[in-house]
């Protein structure tokens, strides 16, 4: 069952969507009370997979899963969460009651960005879903610097070479140089062609790869693209 509580803003902008998912309610009380009251807005689920189909429905900002719970358990939860591409950007807390150092490499193997011990601390809890979400909002500013940087090389050559095609076509077509309009016009294709291959292939990253193709400038990689990276 979802229930939906606190909406007051957070610091520095919207309420973070925090999803919670535990098995025990009193313990799904504790947590909800605990974020309500530093302004976030709550959903919580005491059935797992109920909550994996409401995320992927509409991805949270944090989630808090519970890593015992009968059926799918905390470690199985997450690793449907990493699967889904919707939910790539959802930064996961895993709880457990065991402080062994086995047990949280396995809960971060499987997914985990963070995990918290039993019992859970009012401010341990608050200051971890802070420093989740501020990792997930630098993650996006690079995502953002990236996407600028590559579009902005990829698709801005091939296009300056089209626009230049243009004035060379204009002024054939006024000379009356009908065969070397055509050969033109072939070229500005080509050009068009490239740009459209570079957007399929951005749209068609699920998950985005980066690389630096001149130090210290993130690009996405586009992958083996032949001639994408070359002026036209």
């Amino acid at each position: 069952m979802d229930t939906t509580v606190g909406a007051g803003a957070a610091p520095g902008g919207n309420p973070v969507d925090v999803v919670l998912v535990d098995d025990d309610p009193t313990a799904l009380r504790i947590l909800e009370s605990i974020l309500r009251s530093d302004g976030h807005a709550v959903r919580s689920y005491r059935d797992p997979v109920e909550a994996l189909r409401e995320m992927v429905r509409r991805p949270p900002d944090v989630l808090v899963a519970d890593w015992l719970m009968p059926g799918m358990d905390g470690p199985d939860l997450l690793r449907e969460v990493r699967a889904s591409a919707s939910l790539q950007g959802t930064y996961c807390v895993l709880v457990t009651a065991h402080d062994a150092r086995g047990r949280k490499v396995a809960g971060l193997l499987v997914g985990a960005d963070d995990y918290l011990t039993k019992p859970v601390s009012e401010m341990e809890l608050l200051a971890r879903i802070r420093v989740g979400v501020r990792i997930r909002r630098l993650e996006r500013q690079h995502m953002l610097l990236a996407t600028a940087v590559t579009l902005g090389h990829e698709v801005n050559n091939p296009l300056t070479g089209v626009l230049g095609f243009v004035d060379i076509l204009r002024g054939q077509i006024l000379a009356g140089e009908a065969e070397r309009a055509l050969e033109t016009l072939a070229r500005m294709e080509e050009s068009a062609e490239r740009i459209r291959r570079v957007v399929s292939r951005f749209l068609a990253q699920e998950v985005p790869r980066f690389k630096e193709y001149v130090p210290g400038t993130p690009m996405i990689d586009l992958g083996k693209t032949g001639d994408i990276h070359q002026d036209p």
